[in-house]
């Protein structure tokens, strides 16, 4: 049970990055998308 919770906290704590990562990623593409629009 211990290294369930353990294991759990891990996983939270790394799909909070991901997600962090992932919506600079698509913040970087909508920018660029939008710059290509105008231009």
């Amino acid at each position: 049970m211990f290294i369930y919770r353990h294991f759990n906290h891990v996983f939270s704590m790394l799909s909070a990055v991901l997600c962090k990562s992932l919506c600079q990623c698509l913040n970087k593409l909508c920018m660029k998308m939008r710059q290509s629009g105008a231009g």
